[in-house]
């Protein structure tokens, strides 16, 4: 039959706050009314949500994240699968036995409970670096093969003093001349992490200024 129209986004509530692209779709998340819900578009039809009769594996795709408590989307990332960040912990998303996502082949694993802060994450090299949601710890979610899942690695456990009565409010990545991530924090300062990965060289600086960030 005929594809059915449907757009989930409409009426107060119902706007989605995160948004990535992912195995050619568009995908969007954290809504006031489904805060864990998930809507991806058509493949390759970014506009379009709608859903046919039979079900076809290129139509929309909707999936609520099942956990113990009502974790918002606070971002979403797509890599190796579509990651999403929630207030409780980090999801791994991708389909049945590593298959692309379909309508009926959704595998999410919800690989930490560490919760992330609104704030969205940089990727670099296939990895995502987000803050979690203390606002002063940045971690690096990282794919290991050898559990074939995702580990969010503390990037911070060396320069905690930096943070220390400090939130991140910002941030953005300079790639040259040095991968630099840049990061605001509330005191007006800036924490820069020089992070050069095929080499294997990060460290961390602090940097005060005479005006505003």
């Amino acid at each position: 039959s005929p594809p059915k129209a449907r757009n989930p986004f409409t009426g107060a509530g119902n706007y989605p706050s995160a948004v990535t692209f992912f195995q050619q779709r568009l995908c969007f998340g954290g809504s006031d009314n489904k805060p864990q819900t998930i809507y991806m578009s058509q493949t390759a039809n970014f506009q379009n949500f709608n859903v046919s009769d039979p079900i076809k594996d290129d139509d929309s795709v909707t999936f609520t994240l099942a956990s113990g408590r009502i974790n918002r989307v606070k971002w979403l990332v797509g890599a190796r699968s579509l990651i999403a960040g929630t207030i409780g912990g980090e999801w791994s998303i991708r389909g049945v036995d590593s298959a692309p996502i379909t309508p009926t082949s959704i595998d999410a694993q919800e690989v930490s409970n560490i919760g992330v802060a609104g704030i969205n994450p940089i990727q670099i090299s296939g990895r995502a670096m987000f803050v979690q949601g203390d606002g002063k710890t940045i971690r690096e979610m990282t794919y290991d093969f050898a559990s074939d899942t995702y580990i969010p690695k503390d990037q911070t456990v060396y320069a905690e003093h930096l943070f220390s009565g400090r939130r991140v409010v910002d941030w953005c990545f300079q790639r040259s001349p040095y991968n630099t991530f840049w990061a605001v924090l509330d005191d007006g300062s800036l924490a820069a992490y020089t992070y050069v990965l095929e080499h294997g060289v990060s460290g961390w600086s602090r940097h005060g200024t005479d005006g505003v960030v």
